[in-house]
């Protein structure tokens, strides 16, 4: 058996491209950005970091940007970085990174290695906090 899908357009209704949506195909449907004739597929795909977007989402802004909706402690067009003084970029996470909580007294800065959250310690200082 054969089953015959017919797609009904009203007059003026434009056939629009894979990731493009409306009437003229003017907007990028959820999930894609930046709207150009020479993408054959009309509108580039997001690429937002699960771990860093709230909710986990993979929907970002519909301009020509992109910027994904990020936690509270992330940053970048992704959603990918820790913020400075913030570490461990996280799904668990809810606000996606941990604070460095550096020692001032034992640290250089208040940024610590946005991976493993080690603080720059001053000389006979130890500790991943520069508290030792």
């Amino acid at each position: 058996m054969i089953t015959l899908f017919l797609i009904f357009k009203k007059p003026g209704d434009c056939f629009c491209k894979n990731n493009t949506m409306g009437r003229r195909c003017h907007l990028c449907k959820p999930g894609f950005f930046n709207l150009t004739s020479n993408n054959p597929l009309g509108c580039q795909v997001c690429d937002c970091d699960t771990a860093g977007a709230r909710n986990s989402s993979n929907i970002c802004e519909g301009d020509a940007h992109g910027q994904c909706p990020c936690k509270q402690n992330v940053q970048g067009l992704r959603c990918d970085t820790c913020n400075n003084t913030y570490y461990g970029l996280s799904r668990q996470d809810t606000h996606g990174c941990r604070p460095c909580l550096c020692d001032y007294g034992g640290s250089s800065s208040p940024v610590c290695n946005k991976t493993d959250g080690q603080c720059k310690c001053l000389p006979n200082i130890d500790g991943r906090q520069c508290d030792r």
